[in-house]
């Protein structure tokens, strides 16, 4: 399903995914009802355009927000994630699809804004780069209420309307009559190449205009999160990772049970500046190693070494397509299959801050999941995590700190993080 009416975009990408309004929320198909009219539509979009469109408590990530929608016992619940590193954990042609339903939904946005409405005359218009030719007595373009119907009219992108605009290819005209009754128009399409050549020429200019002023607007994906500066407090939590890196990944192996080497350290460093995780709304210097795990892309367990009694080692130590072997290592498994194939993957989500008996609590849910033959994660075991404030500054001021230095490390750090 994808429709745009009344100015409101509802896309359902796989059946979980859809963007709605130019927004990602991530449910399950029986959770809302998306057919026309319903109740469910309407609270959805208007969730969607109640949204701050600013980094504030209410969208983490500003613009680049996803929410996902679980029902639990007593109703609905609503959590937040990063776009850019949700997009990278979905299949690509799904990642696609939703980047091109936002870029669609935004351009048509700008469309209804800043209207190109140019008379080329003999009755031709080009209107939002769409040739149109326009019957006396049809519509009268001197009415707001007239120019916002030929302007939905060309927005449109239901199948019939598409193609009607696409029946000549690049040179479809569309064309708008009279009906007998009055207050009514027929639709249909023509071509560009039956008028004549001077109007031909001018239609063509117009085009060639709106699209080079298009091309100066900054892409949805590429530019606009560039326009927001780090403040001094961000930076602080930037320099803070630079420059304590090897205790941070000290502390996320103290954390999982996972033995995180150089290179996967280098991987999960990556993924958190590509999140710019430390601009994050509720990231500080004091839960820096928890951060850099939220911001990580599910990864698969297959092949990880895992320590004894840690919280991912609980997690799989009883599944029966797991098989946990030994190492010369101290306390780790290896994470092998039981069978042909092990589809199964930990990711941290849920990150979340809330007073509790007057006191701060923080915490991250660690999460085990497979997918289902349409991509859609399955949860398979879910354990929290309590984010202990205190435990990373006082790692490194410690006496016995030092042995956790790690020169590889603070080079990989230094690598990817130049000043700001």
């Amino acid at each position: 399903m994808n429709r745009v009416e009344n100015k409101n975009q509802i896309v359902d990408i796989n059946g979980y995914v859809h963007v709605i309004n130019g927004r990602v929320l991530c449910f399950k198909s029986d959770l809302y009802d998306l057919s026309e009219n319903s109740d469910d539509v309407k609270y959805l979009t208007e969730f969607v355009n109640g949204l701050p469109t600013k980094r504030c408590f209410d969208a983490s990530f500003g613009d680049f927000t996803i929410y996902l929608f679980t029902k639990v016992s007593d109703g609905i619940a609503v959590t937040q994630g990063d776009l850019y590193v949700y997009l990278q954990e979905l299949p690509q042609d799904v990642s696609e699809k939703v980047k091109a339903a936002i870029e669609e939904y935004h351009s048509l946005q700008a469309l209804y804004k800043n209207n190109q409405i140019v008379d080329v005359g003999e009755n031709v218009y080009v209107i939002n780069k769409k040739p149109v030719y326009i019957y006396p007595d049809a519509l009268d373009l001197h009415k707001d209420a007239d120019v916002d119907e030929i302007c939905r009219l060309v927005c449109d992108t239901g199948d019939d309307m598409a193609e009607r605009l696409t029946r000549f290819g690049e040179d479809t005209m569309l064309v708008l009559g009279t009906e007998h009754e009055e207050g009514h128009y027929n639709i249909s399409s023509g071509d560009i190449a039956t008028l004549p050549e001077d109007i031909q020429k001018k239609v063509k200019a117009a085009i060639d205009e709106y699209i080079k002023v298009q091309k100066k607007e900054a892409s949805v994906f590429e530019e606009e999160a560039e326009r927001i500066e780090p403040t001094d407090f961000e930076k602080s939590i930037y320099y803070g990772v630079r420059d304590y890196f090897d205790y941070a990944v000290h502390l996320m192996e103290q954390i999982t049970g996972l033995r995180i080497d150089a290179e996967y350290a280098e991987q999960i460093l990556r993924e958190y500046l590509a999140s710019k995780g430390y601009m994050y709304y509720d990231a500080t210097y004091y839960n820096i190693p928890w951060m850099l795990l939220y911001f990580c892309i599910a990864k698969p367990v297959y092949g990880k070494l895992v320590r004894e009694g840690s919280p991912l080692y609980e997690m799989l130590k009883d599944r029966s397509d797991v098989v946990l072997k030994p190492t010369e290592g101290r306390d780790y498994y290896k994470v092998d299959k039981s069978g042909d194939w092990l589809d199964l993957q930990y990711s941290f989500i849920l990150h979340e801050r809330k007073v509790v008996d007057d006191e701060v609590r923080e915490e991250i849910h660690f999460q085990l999941f497979s997918s289902d033959k349409q991509g859609i994660p399955v949860e398979k075991a879910d354990m929290v995590l309590d984010i202990n404030e205190y435990r990373f500054p006082n790692l490194i001021h410690s006496e016995d700190s030092v042995q956790y230095r790690n020169d590889e490390l603070l080079q990989v750090a230094s690598r990817l993080m130049p000043d700001l």
